[in-house]
């Protein structure tokens, strides 16, 4: 259970990680 736990928030790290990436590449580009 706590290794299941703890790959979901990494991944849910990542992706927030790569989402916040991508709005600032978009912001960039936009501006």
């Amino acid at each position: 259970p706590l290794a299941k736990t703890g790959a979901a928030v990494a991944l849910a790290a990542v992706a927030a990680s790569v989402l916040a990436g991508m709005g600032a590449a978009l912001r960039k580009i936009r501006h």
